[in-house]
């Protein structure tokens, strides 16, 4: 196994409809990346698309028990409790940023320490996640939008 990256970002409401068809393509698709030397799949703990990524994840995990979540933290004083949530690695937030811009720089952390991006994106053009998938597109990443 190579051990590459992949992060994840998507809308915060999704009907449950949505999630379960999504839930699906995902698993899918991640299994695709995991056969291809994907180990580590850093998303967020909030909003209704990191419940589908961890759900997907977690049952990736039992076929392909080396993978990991792995959780960018935005805040120095956020619940550590994430990794009895399932997430195996924690990386701490960036140091000397400036409050306003902390979702931001955590964002473009994830997408520059990534080998691939997927995204499922709402349509409000100023989104923290749109402007992570400009800045993914600017580093030419290989993405997929869902």
């Amino acid at each position: 196994m190579s051990n590459k990256t992949c992060c994840l970002f998507g809308q915060a409401k999704i009907s449950i409809k949505k999630q379960d068809q999504l839930c699906k393509i995902l698993y899918d698709q991640l299994e695709i990346l995991v056969k291809d030397g994907y180990t580590n799949f850093s998303f967020d703990c909030k909003g209704d698309f990191s419940l589908v990524v961890a759900m997907a994840i977690s049952k990736l995990k039992k076929i392909y028990p080396n993978i990991k979540k792995v959780y960018y933290q935005v805040y120095d004083n956020e619940d550590t409790g994430l990794l009895q949530h399932g997430y195996d690695e924690i990386i701490p937030p960036l140091k000397n940023i400036p409050q306003t811009d902390t979702l931001s720089y955590r964002n473009h952390s994830m997408v520059d320490n990534s080998d691939y991006c997927i995204f499922y994106l709402n349509t409000r053009p100023s989104s923290d996640n749109k402007k992570a998938l400009r800045f993914a597109k600017n580093l030419n990443k290989p993405y997929i939008n869902l």
